[in-house]
């Protein structure tokens, strides 16, 4: 199960990557926006998810761009985020 859900982390890091350098404006920089927002919201409610977001992120810059996204969204979501940027924020073990 580790393997599998660091594989959709690195489907969120990727797009994260592309909201990042601007890659894609207008209604489909919105759209990828909205996408990853609510993607990472369904990953911020399970208990599960969140653990493994935890194991997963094994130093500072694993996965810089999602923890970069969840930075630039703390203002907007409130606490919708608050797990996972709990753990984007915090010093590696």
């Amino acid at each position: 199960m580790l393997s599998a859900f660091n594989d959709v982390l690195n489907l969120i890091e990727a797009n994260c990557a592309i909201f990042r350098d601007g890659l894609l404006i207008g209604h489909a920089g919105d759209s990828l926006q909205n996408y990853l927002v609510n993607t990472l919201v369904k990953i911020d409610r399970s208990d599960k998810a969140v653990q493994l977001v935890g194991e997963l992120m094994e130093t500072d810059t694993t996965f810089s761009d999602i923890r970069w996204f969840l930075a630039k969204q703390q203002a907007k979501s409130g606490d919708l985020l608050v797990r996972l940027q709990n753990y984007a924020n915090a010093p590696s073990p």
